[in-house]
């Protein structure tokens, strides 16, 4: 039997973003200061930051997949009423059109995990 973990209800934010390879670097240390702002906001919970293997536009562009999670969905709303229009014009006014963005939105059914294991000596793992 698994285990469900208790994350019921929370949100994830998917955000994908295509970066020239030339400024992934870069990106990537502004990436972790934005994502840390996003994480100041109400209900917002943890924010993982991902490269993307094997992408279709690999060969002259890196693709960042930055999962935020929330508490719930009135969470997300109050981040798109009232702050998403400041938080993606910073994205813009630093780098413009070079790097491309598509969202996602995702509703946790269900989060399982293994049950815990005995070990050869009867530990537990």
């Amino acid at each position: 039997e698994t285990h469900k973990m208790e994350l019921a209800h929370t949100v994830t934010y998917e955000v994908n973003a295509t970066v020239p390879k030339t400024l992934a670097d870069e990106y990537s240390k502004w990436l972790s200061t934005h994502a840390e702002d996003m994480l100041e906001m109400t209900g917002f919970l943890t924010a993982e930051i991902n490269t993307v293997e094997d992408s279709e536009a690999e060969a002259t562009h890196t693709q960042f997949s930055i999962h935020y999670r929330l508490a719930d969905r009135a969470a997300l709303t109050t981040y798109f009423d009232q702050h998403a229009p400041r938080m993606r014009e910073q994205g813009i006014a630093k780098w413009g059109d070079k790097v491309s963005y598509t969202r996602r939105v995702l509703t946790l059914n269900e989060s399982l995990k293994p049950k815990p294991k005995s070990g050869v000596f009867g530990y537990v793992h």
